[in-house]
């Protein structure tokens, strides 16, 4: 948590310097409450609103909104590709999530005879088999 003066309208870091020729302890803010600190002049620095979907942040400041300190970003939109590309990624994720169900699936559609799921069951029990891996036929 970071606590701030406010000077000709301005956030300043405070980092323990007097206060109206006052010096006051460090940790001032564990033991104080919002009113108290507020009376003497420091602020507790707000965090930022959250971002909109469809925004990024450009840069980020300080600064004195409604009489208290902030943190405000300025945003922009997302450049239309950079969003097809991120929701192209998230909808790969939720897919990869239900691959090993739908490849299960699958695999009992095949015959038990099918190559290909002989080579599955042969992988699951490779521990009973004592670790000797089989060979793929194609």
């Amino acid at each position: 948590m970071t606590l701030h003066l406010i000077e000709d309208n301005k956030p300043v870091l405070w980092t323990g310097q007097k206060i109206k020729g006052i010096s006051h302890p460090r940790n001032i803010e564990k033991v104080w409450s919002v009113k108290q600190l507020s009376f003497v002049g420091l602020h507790i620095c707000q965090p930022a609103d959250p971002v909109p979907e469809g925004k990024q942040i450009v840069s980020t400041s300080t600064q004195v909104i409604d009489g208290g300190v902030k943190v405000v970003h300025e945003i922009k939109d997302i450049p239309v590709e950079m969003l097809d590309a991120e929701r192209r990624s998230d909808r790969n994720d939720l897919l990869q999530d239900t691959d090993w169900e739908m490849l299960k699936k699958l695999e009992t559609l095949l015959p038990e005879t099918d190559p290909l799921r002989v080579y599955r069951q042969a992988l699951r029990d490779v521990p009973e088999n004592g670790f000797i891996f089989p060979r793929r036929s194609l």
